[in-house]
């Protein structure tokens, strides 16, 4: 009855949909309830909806840095699929399911620079605002002038980025929940040809040091720029340990692997074991970025 009332109103909505087909890791067990969302403007009412009927939800990108469990997702997954994007000026201002890489393209093609070195970070503009995408030396917050948020409390509004609390690969934006529905970059104006020529340097710079493959890319934050979490995983000599089908890399040890019929368990597991040993090492607490979804 729940499900046939949220029909009629989302037609697009489906049931026990696999979510390994949702993630970068390609494994977890299947949503209740699966939506793709093109239209960032049904937030409210589906957030209202989800609400008022006690339904559990979660919205994710396009699955770069989750780890969906085996048992999948009792409640709602929303994937945000919702892309539209205009230049004006030296701003660029996108809905939130828009890809990282496609805005870093789209201002390159307008003379806009300053995003260049997060060329090849993988997901959405929204999953990078929410939590401060970044590599040594730049991160998101100094293009970030203004985002436009739901909350269920709040409903919509705006918020500059001095309201906002940047840190390491977390902002302020997930103290509640908040659902980052546009976002708005100031940039400053480039030179597409000395742009692209940057860009072609980081990509075979990323190319050469990292795997290719089903990963979400980092899966710990780094604790300091002089001990990052995939040294401290190789000096602890777990570069390349599998448990079943899941790998810590041999190439980069903060990227785990689906070699191929990898669980969410096994993966986990083997995060577990990478915490366990450069504690045991080096007295330091490892935090994953990864976001598991679901129940273990």
């Amino acid at each position: 009855m729940l499900f046939e009332k949220l029909k009629e109103r989302f037609p697009g909505i489906r049931q026990k949909e696999p979510l390994k087909n949702h993630c970068t890791f390609r494994v977890g067990g299947p949503a209740d309830l699966f939506y793709e969302l093109t239209n960032i403007e049904e937030i409210p009412e589906l957030i209202a909806f989800t609400e008022e009927n006690s339904i559990p939800y979660r919205i994710i990108g396009r699955g770069t840095n989750v780890l969906f469990t085996d048992k999948g997702f009792r409640g709602l997954i929303i994937k945000n699929l919702s892309n539209e994007y205009r230049v004006d000026g030296e701003e660029i201002s996108a809905n939130s399911g828009a890809l990282l890489s496609q805005i870093i393209r789209l201002s390159i093609d307008n003379n806009l620079s300053g995003l260049e070195p997060l060329y090849g970070l993988p997901g959405t503009i929204g999953g990078a605002v929410w939590g401060n995408a970044g590599i040594p030396g730049t991160e998101i917050k100094q293009f970030v002038k203004k985002v436009v948020l739901f909350n269920a409390s709040d409903g919509v509004r705006e918020m500059n980025a001095d309201e906002i609390s940047f840190q390491y690969r977390k902002t302020s934006l997930q103290d509640a929940q908040n659902i980052i529905m546009h976002v708005v970059l100031r940039l400053q104006k480039g030179h597409q040809k000395a742009s692209k020529e940057l860009m072609k340097k980081i990509d075979e710079i990323r190319r050469g040091k990292q795997p290719i493959g089903y990963t979400a890319g980092s899966f710990f934050k780094n604790p300091s720029p002089e001990k990052p979490a995939g040294w401290l995983i190789d000096q602890a000599g777990l570069k390349g340990t599998r448990i079943g089908d899941a790998e810590i890399s041999a190439k980069h040890a903060n990227f785990f692997m689906n070699t191929g019929h990898a669980t969410a368990l096994q993966i986990f597991e083997l995060a577990e074991l990478a915490k366990t040993k450069v504690k045991e090492k080096f007295s330091i607490d490892l935090e994953m970025e990864v976001k598991i979804i679901g129940d273990l």
